[in-house]
This record gives C-alpha cells, sequence and structure tokens, in this order.
C-alpha cells in the first residue's frame, strides 16, 4: 500500500483518509495505543458489565451496557473522523504556506484569477473543506482590494473545527448519564424487590432477586466510566491536533494574504475594487457622524433641560429672597413701631411717677391733714416719713431701670444698624439668614427686659402708689 505524505493527504478527502491503516500506524500511534487500552480494560471488566440471560434482570443490564459501548463506539468514529480532517485541512495549509513562502521568495509575478490554480492543492471533497473556503474567500476578496487581519479571516473557520470537539464532548456526557441512569433503574428494582420481602419466601431467592438488581446498578456505572473515560483520552487527543491545525492555518493565511497583495489584478477590478472601499469607508463615516449628531443632539437636549431646571430654581429662589425682603421690612416695621410704643409708655410711667407729682401730693396731703385733724398730726407725720422713705428707694430703682433701659436702647440701635449693614452688604442667603437670626435674637432680648422693666414699674406701682394713697384716704378721711 502506498505511503502517504503531505501532499497526497492535502489531495484527499477525509473520508478516504479514515480507511487508510497506513495513516492510523505512521502518525496517529496514540489513537490506536488509547483503542487498544480501552479494548483490554472492557475485556478485564467484561464480567462486571455483563452477565448470562437467565433472568430478566440480568438481560436487561446486558442490553443497557450494550448501548452504553455502542454510544462509545459512536464517539470513536466521531473522534477518528475529526481527526482525520484536521490532518488533511494541516495538509493542506502547509502546502499553501511552503508554496506560498517559495513563490515569493522567487517573485512569481502571478495574476490573481490564477491564484488558486498555482497555490491550492486540488481537493475535491464534497463539502468543500475550511482551507480551500478560505483560501477562496481571501482570493475573492483581494479582487476588490479587501483585506482583512488575519485573526478576523481565521476566526470563524476556527469555529468550525470546533464543532466535532463539542460533538465529542456530548457523545461523553451522554454515556456517563447512561451509566447513571442505569444506576438508579436497578437502585429501583432493589428496592422494589426489598418491598416485596415477606415471611413466606424463600431468602435465598430474595438475595439472589436483589443481588441482580444492584448488578443492573453497578454494571452500568462501570460501562458508562468506561467509556467517558476512552472519550475523555480522545478528546485531548483531537484537541491537541486541532491546536496544531490552527497554528498553521494562522501562518497559511498571512502567506495568503501576502499572494494576493502582491498579485496582479486588472485595472478594472481595481476601480471597482477603490469605488466599493471609498463607498465602504463613506458608509461608515456617514454611519458614524449619524451617531456623534444623535449623541451631540441628546447632550444639548440634556443641557437644555438643566439649565431649564436651574432658571426655574433660581426663579424660585428669587420669588422666596423678595418674601423674605418684604416679610422683613413688615417686621422692621412692627419693631419700630413696638420701639414707639413702649418709649411712650416709658415716658408715661415716668411722668407719673415724677418725684415732683409726690411732693405736690404729699404736700396738700400734709396741709390738708393738718387742717383737718390735729390730733393725729404726730402719727400722720410718722406714716408719711416711712412712705417717703419708700418714695425715694423706688424712685432709685426707676433711675437705675432707666439707665439700664437707655443703655439696651443704645445695644438695640447698634444690632439694628449692624443688621441693615450686613443685608446691604451681603450677598448671600445664608449670610442675611444668619443676620435675621441675630436680629431676631436681640429683638427678643429687648422684649424679655421689656417685660422686666413692666414688671419691675408695676410692683413699684403697687408698693408705692397705692399703699400710700389708700394710707391716706384712711388716716385721713376715714
Amino acid at each position: 500500500m502506498q505511503v502517504l505524505g503531505r501532499r497526497r493527504i492535502s489531495e484527499i478527502s477525509p473520508n478516504r483518509l479514515i480507511k487508510n491503516p497506513i495513516f492510523w500506524i505512521k502518525t496517529q500511534k496514540d489513537f490506536l495505543i488509547i483503542l487498544l487500552a480501552s479494548l483490554v480494560v472492557i475485556a478485564i471488566f467484561f464480567r462486571y458489565t455483563y452477565s448470562g440471560f437467565s433472568s430478566y434482570l440480568s438481560s436487561l443490564s446486558n442490553v443497557f451496557n450494550l448501548c452504553i459501548h455502542l454510544i462509545g463506539i459512536w464517539g470513536v468514529i466521531v473522534a477518528a473522523k475529526a481527526i482525520a480532517t484536521v490532518e488533511v485541512e494541516r495538509a493542506i495549509a502547509n502546502e499553501i504556506k511552503e508554496n506560498g513562502e517559495k513563490g515569493i521568495r522567487e517573485k512569481r509575478n502571478v495574476s490573481l484569477s490564477k491564484l488558486e490554480e498555482n497555490y491550492l492543492p486540488v481537493n475535491k471533497t464534497e463539502p468543500s473543506l475550511a482551507m480551500p473556503r478560505l483560501f477562496r474567500h481571501i482570493s475573492k476578496e483581494a479582487v476588490n482590494l479587501r483585506f482583512e487581519s488575519s485573526i478576523d479571516v481565521v476566526e470563524p473557520y476556527r469555529d468550525e473545527a470546533l464543532e466535532s470537539l463539542f460533538t465529542l464532548t456530548n457523545i461523553q456526557k451522554i454515556a456517563l448519564r447512561a451509566g447513571i441512569l442505569g444506576t438508579f433503574i436497578g437502585l429501583l428494582e432493589a428496592i422494589t424487590q426489598l418491598a416485596k420481602l415477606d415471611s413466606s419466601q424463600n431468602p435465598t431467592d430474595a438475595i439472589i432477586t436483589l443481588s441482580n438488581a444492584l448488578f443492573i446498578s453497578f454494571s452500568t456505572s462501570v460501562a458508562g466510566l468506561e467509556v467517558a473515560i476512552l472519550l475523555g483520552f480522545l478528546l485531548m487527543i483531537l484537541r491537541k491536533r486541532q491546536n496544531d491545525y490552527f497554528r498553521d492555518m494562522e501562518s497559511s493565511v498571512e502567506i495568503i494574504l501576502i499572494l494576493a497583495r502582491n498579485a496582479d489584478n486588472d485595472d478594472q477590478s481595481r476601480i471597482l475594487g477603490e469605488l466599493a472601499k471609498v463607498e465602504s469607508v463613506v458608509e461608515k463615516l456617514g454611519q458614524r457622524l449619524y451617531e456623534n449628531t444623535q449623541e451631540i443632539q441628546r447632550s444639548i437636549a440634556a443641557v437644555l433641560e438643566r439649565i431649564k431646571e436651574q432658571t426655574t430654581e433660581i426663579q424660585s429662589g428669587v420669588q422666596q429672597l423678595r418674601q423674605t425682603k418684604s416679610d422683613f421690612d413688615q417686621f422692621i416695621d412692627e419693631v419700630g413701631e413696638t420701639q414707639n410704643r413702649f418709649i411712650g409708655e416709658v415716658k408715661g410711667i415716668y411722668s407719673e411717677l415724677s418725684l415732683k407729682s409726690f411732693r405736690d401730693d404729699i404736700k396738700d396731703g400734709i396741709v390738708f391733714a393738718g387742717q383737718t385733724v390735729s390730733s393725729r398730726l404726730g402719727e400722720t407725720e410718722k406714716s408719711i416719713k416711712k412712705q417717703t422713705e419708700q418714695v425715694n428707694e423706688g424712685v432709685n430703682a426707676l433711675l437705675e431701670t432707666r439707665v439700664k433701659f437707655t443703655s439696651f436702647l443704645q445695644q438695640l440701635d447698634s444690632s439694628q444698624a449692624r443688621f441693615i449693614e450686613n443685608v446691604k452688604e451681603s450677598q448671600d442667603i445664608v449670610a442675611m439668614v444668619q443676620a435675621s437670626a441675630e436680629l431676631k435674637a436681640t429683638i427678643n432680648r429687648a422684649v424679655q427686659r421689656m417685660e422686666e422693666a413692666s414688671m419691675r414699674m408695676k410692683a413699684i406701682n403697687e408698693s408705692l402708689e397705692k399703699p400710700l394713697i389708700e394710707r391716706i384716704k384712711r388716716n385721713f378721711f376715714g
């Protein structure tokens, strides 16, 4: 039988290659070793997976395990076909790389339409393999002067090659889960047999039935694990072959792109390619301009909305400031009126409690008392002297209160002046609020002191005026 070389492999289909024993013996020794080791393991554990057909349970176990092993054979076939396909693809990639590097070194002047004929191996596999389709795709794009990066070109074909890997992984999962299913079936059968045990049944028969059910449970697990381990090793081999293939594919794509760029192309195709390229650039530019315009419009709308919100807030703040100013002016007017009333009341109290008025009243009382009752003159003089001392003490207290009140009025005027100056100079609402709070505190203190002065005046009036009049009336008139 003819020994297969790389060029020969690149020209045959994977289905033919998989039937060639030379290919497996010469290049896929690790695959064959794993298959032989798996067969040895299955033979060793044969008595743990298969039994005679003496009963229904044993027959069910044998059929179930056979199905699991058939799933394993299916996985081996899928893996073998995937490895054969990867090897053909890799051979094509290496042939393209070798021929392309030779052409670049020799600086061959090849037309773009003849590029496939000169560098791509002839492989008539149907459907077409990935490498020939990749070569034709790059050549077709080169007619229009479209050259993509090697990573972007290779990516779809890498995903296509990984489909066989996913298929083998799913087969491995099916075999393992089939073994688990058989395990649960055996356990359920064992539980069912235990439920049927009674005192009349022979214990030996019950134990045999229970062991057959447990044999189903554990034998299917063994079969499923055998197949899963076998397919796991095959997955490792396939993954290694695919990694080598991907490296060769990327190298060959770079060579193909260089050949396509250097190949001769007629003027019409070049012009069409340039126009197509310009059209693509203009289209991308228009799309980008549209996206930027939309983004600018959204930004402007957001800024306008924010300005509108800030304008509303400013108007609301100005309105509140106006209302505050009006309330403050009204408050100042009320404070002025209160001060005027307070000063008038203080003047009235002072005029009522003046020393001259008291002296006149006392003098008139003494004259009247002397003219009316001479016998009680001594007692009246003592009473008047005592009341005179109380009057003097009240007058002194009143004078002291007047001095304190005058000082308080000066502090109030100073606080008002400082408050008005802060209002005029400050442009900050916080400063106005602080000044207003200070004025309010000063006014509260003024009101408190006025109340204290009023109470003191009332106490003086009650302690001095009324008792004196009542005593005069009692002594001189009754």
